[in-house]
């Protein structure tokens, strides 16, 4: 009887206890005799969601074992275990007119859930918040929900502390699937009276769907001034096309991230996807928000190249140990063979605005391939500019004193003396990405004063100047454009981009 992020929410968490056999209510358990101060304890060990989540599985995602079988021991204990499950415990109910957004993003984009059974959950009472998320691809032809019309499709239960991934994963399906204006209707529903403190634990993670505007809806006995505020965040009515790039930028690091921990774990499909998909995000992203195109910022822009390089680079790792180390039972072809299509696969490789480490990465994988492929002239080539790029590298060293000893060997049974370069050797070591590069201008410096002069309250890029440099004429006539859009827009859900190619 527990809990589990695949399985359904047992009846003790579903409907009320009511009647307890009478020999069982008299005949109390040696839990009963136990000091209260103890028995919460314990309690705590077996219900509290930090003291249940399990380890995460291959996916990078997180499950929960609630014992709730200690509630069914009798009456007494049901009543004081039934306070600890609910008291420490804030559940969350999702539901939502896109039935892939359980399916297929929950466990894509690492999100947790504690059940995942539609039927359970429609009778579940113990939430402290409901969401119904309306998406707008999903009445697009050929969507499997086309005939939802904002209905729910399907629903789910998540914990408090999961809603920043899951703010995450709604963030990431946004920006790749939308364009400038709101998408997503997000209605909330706030059960009971929690105190500002945990409606703010509850919301702020929702203020990072800001690189998309959002429409909002709220219910229920939620602090109306902070309500506001909040609305205001979400959708606002300036939005600074900057910041927008830069949480884009921020957004498809987070990928990357979990791609890293995904090769530190060897779990080299898990990783190559999320590399892809940190790229694809970036992409798809820009071809979706064309405010996005023309944005002036060289810092941004070489920040930006330099993640998908290193994303390359990581897949490069991934893509020669699949080649060289083939799971059992896999179909594949020789090593030299699987050699020379690695090496056809990467020839362009290096040839872009990569990094130092990065070249010297890509040029330690080719030359092992190229050993592996018994070029060793070629493969000496590639090791000893690996070792020049990066000479504290022990790796590079050792296969580039194996491969010159193999060139000096006279014979074949020499050479086999030597030993060989292999991939064995390459650890499960990701390319880290350097921090974004800024560059300060005085464009930027403009855009910033202009949105002040609006009121705009969002956030600001902290490296930025103030307004040093700026023409303020030019200002001046930037505000009465802009004021002339915003009178058009009002009374709209709508939205004015400042900064970019242009004002």
């Amino acid at each position: 009887m527990a809990t589990t992020a695949t399985g359904g929410v047992p009846s003790s968490l579903t409907f009320n206890f009511k009647v307890l056999d009478a020999t069982r209510d008299k005949n109390l358990s040696a839990l009963a005799n136990i000091p209260l101060e103890i028995r919460r304890k314990i309690y705590a060990n077996l219900l509290h969601a930090d003291n249940v989540r399990k380890p995460p599985d291959r996916y990078l995602v997180a499950s929960y074992h609630f014992h709730t079988a200690i509630l069914l021991v009798n009456q007494k204990i049901y009543h004081e275990a039934r306070e600890v499950l609910y008291r420490e415990n804030q559940f969350i109910t999702i539901s939502s007119d896109w039935e892939q957004i359980k399916e297929t993003c929950m466990t894509n984009h690492e999100v947790a859930t504690v059940c995942r059974d539609k039927r359970l959950v429609a009778k579940f009472k113990e939430n402290i918040l409901r969401v119904h998320i309306r998406i707008p691809w999903a009445n697009r032809p050929g969507e499997l929900s086309n005939r939802s019309k904002g209905k729910v499709v399907d629903s789910f239960l998540i914990l408090m502390q999961d809603l920043p991934s899951f703010t995450r994963m709604l963030n990431i399906l946004d920006v790749t699937n939308n364009g400038t204006q709101p998408s997503m209707k997000l209605i909330f529903r706030i059960e009971g009276s929690p105190k500002l403190q945990i409606q703010k634990t509850l919301f702020e993670p929702f203020r990072r769907l800001t690189t998309q505007p959002q429409y909002v809806q709220f219910g229920g006995n939620i602090d109306a001034q902070y309500a506001k505020d909040l609305g205001r965040s979400i959708m606002p009515p300036l939005k600074w096309t900057r910041a927008a790039a830069w949480q884009l930028y921020n957004l498809a690091v987070t990928i990357k991230e979990v791609g890293d921990r995904a090769l530190k774990l060897k779990n080299y499909d898990l990783a190559f996807a999320k590399y892809q998909d940190s790229q694809m995000v970036y992409k798809a992203a820009w071809t979706n928000n064309e405010h996005l195109v023309d944005i002036e910022d060289e810092g941004f822009h070489t920040s930006s190249d330099r993640l998908l390089s290193v994303c390359q680079t990581n897949i490069t790792l991934i893509t020669l140990k699949w080649a060289l180390n083939p799971q059992p039972g896999e179909s594949t072809v020789s090593p030299a063979e699987a050699a020379r299509m690695f090496l056809q696969q990467t020839k362009d490789l290096g040839k872009d605005t990569a990094s130092v480490l990065e070249k010297s990465r890509r040029n330690h994988y080719r030359g092992i391939a190229l050993a592996v492929n018994n070029k060793d002239k070629a493969a000496f080539l590639h090791l000893r500019k690996a070792y020049e790029l990066d000479p504290n590298n022990q790796y590079v060293k050792l296969d580039l004193l194996i491969t010159k000893r193999r060139l000096a060997a006279k014979s074949e049974e020499e050479k086999s003396i030597m030993g060989k370069v292999t991939a064995d050797r390459l650890p499960n070591d990701p390319l880290e990405l350097d921090p974004p590069i800024i560059t300060p201008s005085h464009f930027i410096a403009g855009e910033r004063h202009l949105l002040r002069k609006f009121g705009y309250q969002g956030d600001m890029l902290d490296h930025i100047p103030a307004t040093r440099g700026v023409d303020m004429k030019e200002m001046d006539q930037v505000m009465k454009n802009f004021e002339k859009q915003m009178e058009k827009a009002k009374g709209k859900q709508s939205i004015i981009w400042v900064g970019g190619g242009g004002w």
